[in-house]
């Protein structure tokens, strides 16, 4: 397989007059991704904000924050924000159970969450002993139920058993029958305020958490549980500027954007978030000019432009799309 790549190419337009050629040669095989693109960005310093966004789809534009160790400073600050009356904003904090010889080496996250006003306690087991053994989880649940003052029922059924909410509120649960990997929950909580729901958490983390936590991070994103319109752009957009304007609390931003270009236009929106290094590659499509002499092109996106990335089985199909688009692939 060659590989090459062009020399850079600084603004959209150029990169739009550099493909012209291909998009306007209805003899040649040439796709825009049709498949949403998910790619992972990390930030230091707050991400940018999105202006005037067109010409792209996006389907995903959660922002994530690192707090670890527990700061329960900047957990207050954070529900403190206007951000959970119109979005989903979490505190998840992922940790060894005490009984640590007999995790199997799995890690526990509890979490809180206030998703459009609305209160809830979640927990996941990832790998635990408590996804292998039912017998065990039964035991832990039902301990954590109690002590926690958590309402939620938990019914066995011979050798099964489920949860469901006690006040029939809003709750999500994994209880596959058995339940088995992963065994987590949600569970809505009323007559509650920020400050009481991270009391619950810290009570918790007393109560069952180890000295070993390996991540504490807050999330948010549009709310998939009571807005219908959550996996829009526009309301991607606007909870992602309004999570920026914010300047959170951490010590690094993570996002992992999902979107599909309509066009070529749409590439200068995913440009203006490759800051701090990060970069972007998404294929482009497909060039024949005969049956064996075919070439794969993508575009490597940047915060300085765009670079061609070319892959074919032999050289020539390079050389053949070099002369056409009229510029130079360097190989790689």
């Amino acid at each position: 397989m060659y590989r090459a790549k062009s020399k850079l190419i600084k603004s959209i337009s150029g990169l739009v007059n550099t493909l012209e050629p291909v998009a306007s040669n209805k003899n040649k095989i040439i796709v825009l991704t049709e498949e949403t693109v998910f790619e992972e960005l990390t930030y230091k310093s707050n991400p940018p904000r999105l202006e005037n966004v067109s010409n792209i789809n996006l389907s995903d534009l959660g922002l994530n924050g690192s707090l670890h160790p527990i700061d329960w400073e900047a957990i207050e600050q954070l529900f403190t924000s206007k951000i959970g009356m119109s979005a989903r904003l979490s505190i998840s904090i992922d940790y060894e159970e005490k009984e640590e010889e007999l995790s199997n080496d799995g890690i526990e996250s509890v979490r809180i969450t206030k998703d459009c006003g609305k209160y809830f306690f979640g927990y996941t087991a990832n790998g635990s002993r408590l996804c292998l053994d039912k017998k065990y989880s039964m035991e832990v649940f039902g301990n954590m139920f109690k002590v926690m003052e958590l309402p939620i029922v938990l019914t066995k059924e011979g050798e099964e058993y489920s949860l469901t909410h006690a006040d029939d509120y809003d709750f999500e649960a994994s209880h596959t029958r058995p339940l088995i990997s992963p065994a987590s929950f949600d569970c809505e909580l009323v007559d509650i305020d920020n400050s009481g729901l991270i009391k619950k958490l810290k009570y918790f983390v007393q109560q069952f958490v180890s000295t070993k936590i390996t991540g504490v991070t807050w999330s948010i994103s549009p709310s998939v549980r009571y807005d219908i319109s959550s996996h829009e752009t526009n309301k991607q957009v606007s909870i992602y500027n309004m999570a920026v304007d914010a300047n959170l609390p951490t010590l690094q931003y993570d996002m992992c954007p999902g979107f599909r270009p309509e066009n070529l236009q749409g590439l200068e929106t995913i440009r203006i978030l490759c800051v701090e290094n990060n970069n972007v590659t998404i294929k482009y499509g497909g060039v024949v000019f005969e049956e064996d002499v075919r070439v794969m092109v993508s575009v490597h996106i940047s915060s300085v432009g765009y670079y061609l990335q070319a892959g074919a089985k032999n050289k020539l199909a390079i050389d053949k799309l070099s002369s056409l688009l009229n510029i130079d692939f360097v190989d790689n």
